[in-house]
């Protein structure tokens, strides 16, 4: 991660969204308007949440790697990470990883399944496992990588 998305990639990011998708990039929407094309991959054996070993974070590092590599993403490619205002205004989690800027935000009115406001953040991660792994592993840990 840390390549800096700049505004034109976040407007050029926008459109080739819409383009593509015609929705929010909501979970619940996009799986009714594109069925064909959701699925879920589980991270661990058995649908287990959280790894509670190194070899069990292995296992997630290695499930994704191959999503990732099926899905050819071997250039660098756009990480939205949903973070959300608490009761004082606050973002939760901090949206600060390198690199990260301001896409998109889901009031609760949206058609959101959240009951707080939401902000997406888009940032550039490079297909190199040394680069995704910290991402990941936070991600598999519930936190976003500073």
């Amino acid at each position: 991660m840390g390549m800096i998305v700049t505004d034109d990639e976040v407007e050029s990011l926008t459109t080739a969204w819409r383009t593509r998708w015609g929705s929010s990039p909501i979970a619940h929407q996009l799986r009714g308007r594109h069925t064909d094309r959701c699925v879920r991959f589980d991270s661990l054996p058995e649908s287990k949440r959280y790894a509670d070993t190194e070899d069990e974070y292995e296992i997630i590092l290695d499930r994704h790697h191959r999503v990732l590599a099926e899905l050819q993403a071997e250039e660098d490619f756009y990480v939205i990470a949903v973070c959300f205002k608490d009761e004082e205004g606050r973002i939760s989690p901090d949206p600060r990883h390198p690199g990260a800027a301001p896409w998109l935000a889901i009031e609760p009115g949206d058609d959101s399944p959240y009951d707080v406001a939401a902000r997406l953040y888009a940032s550039m991660a490079s297909f190199v496992r040394q680069a995704l792994d910290p991402l990941l592993r936070g991600v598999a840990d519930g936190r976003s990588p500073t």
